[in-house]
């Protein structure tokens, strides 16, 4: 990518990248119909888990690559020339080519979809999107307005994408459930001190196990049965959507208690 344009969707910004094709944050769009919707984000990996979608990466990347379409699929991380996942730098998140990107916006949303597509269009054929000439001085004030908070907006969206990079980019990645212990590691804690945070603040019984709005109102964990030597054991496992959830908390600072090896008491205030 050449050159990158941000662009507002209901005041949400999503980066376009422009160069010999057209590269969106796929991040940045769910993002901004989540926000648009009051809903949950639709993290990228979960589209990208359809063997339909896994199907058209790969016949995208072999076009790309001029030749004929592989008897099987390559792992979608090796679809270099369709997907990007970055992490760290001033550019974080995943990154679609603008093919994929359409089809995810149309996953997203019907609507959403249609704008993605006017974007595209216009920024392939003229390298950037004309909003049209200000009419009179106060149109042309209002202009210059949007235009300045749509790059504050952009701004602190990177800013913040930065610290999120090495945790929240991994996570949208990754299709399985959790161990604690996995969990614990991806948060920067450790499984013991992580586990009795949970308790105390009521996302775990004593024992281990889940409260049950966790496991069905707001699915962040499930129960894993696990057999040994014939006794059978209930093992908590923490679903994508509770990472996305215990990864916020994080990165709004109320885990540091449990991020460093201070021995501070745990606040169990946390906002749910």
């Amino acid at each position: 990518m050449s050159n990158t344009k941000v662009l507002l969707y209901e005041n949400s910004p999503i980066t376009f990248g422009i160069g010999d094709n057209i590269w969106v944050n796929a991040n940045e769009m769910a993002r901004a119909i989540a926000k648009f919707y009051d809903v949950p984000a639709k993290p990228p990996k979960d589209f990208l888990k359809s063997d339909m979608i896994l199907s058209y990466v790969n016949i995208l990347e072999d076009r790309f690559n001029k030749r004929e379409n592989q008897k099987e699929n390559r792992p979608i991380e090796k679809c270099s020339n369709v997907l990007r996942v970055v992490n760290g730098g001033d550019m974080p998140g995943t990154w679609m080519h603008e093919k994929l990107a359409l089809r995810f916006a149309q996953w997203l949303s019907a609507e959403f979809s249609l704008w993605v597509d006017d974007q595209i269009k216009e920024l392939l054929t003229k390298g950037t999107v004309s909003i049209g000439l200000p009419k009179d001085y106060p149109s042309a004030l209002r202009a210059l307005a949007d235009s300045h908070e749509a790059r504050m907006i952009a701004e602190a969206a990177a800013e913040e994408n930065k610290e999120k990079a090495e945790g929240y980019e991994l996570l949208i990645e990754k299709a399985d459930n959790y161990t604690l212990k996995e969990a614990a590691d991806l948060l920067g804690s450790g499984q013991n001190r992580f586990s009795k945070w949970l308790m105390q603040n009521k996302f775990l019984q004593v024992g281990g196990i889940p409260y049950q709005t966790y496991l069905r109102n707001q699915p962040y964990f499930v129960v894993k049965e696990v057999t040994k030597a014939g006794t059978v054991y209930h093992t908590p496992m923490i679903t994508p959507k509770g990472m996305d959830y215990f990864t916020k908390l994080r990165n709004r600072g109320q885990m540091n208690e449990i991020l460093n090896k201070s021995s501070k008491t745990l606040d169990t205030n946390i906002i749910k």
